[in-house]
């Protein structure tokens, strides 16, 4: 699905707007401004303040980090790296 929606944003320059969830997280700030200038739209400062408290990070970020990347195809681990994903983070162990 992922693959799909990226070659749907190339043949729509300008009109998609790919927003990571993760990213989203980590800065929801960043992102919510991002998406509003996407949009062309200019946020309330007291909205986005009373929206960004719903933004709650899932426990299955970084789900895969226990488990180490054997477990993943290579082709599967470098697209996601290609994603802009961490992916050879310190907390990834390898399974013996």
């Amino acid at each position: 699905m992922q693959r799909r929606a990226l070659e749907i944003a190339e043949r729509m320059p300008g009109r998609f707007l790919m927003v990571s969830y993760d990213d989203c997280c980590r800065a929801p700030l960043a992102t919510f401004d991002r998406l509003m200038t996407f949009v062309g739209l200019r946020a309330d400062p007291a909205v986005t303040r009373s929206l960004l408290p719903l933004i709650r990070q899932a426990d299955t970020i970084g789900r895969f980090q226990p488990h180490g990347l054997d477990h993943f195809d290579a082709s599967d681990v470098e697209y996601v790296r290609s994603l802009g994903f961490d992916v050879a983070s310190e907390r990834v162990r390898t399974m013996p």
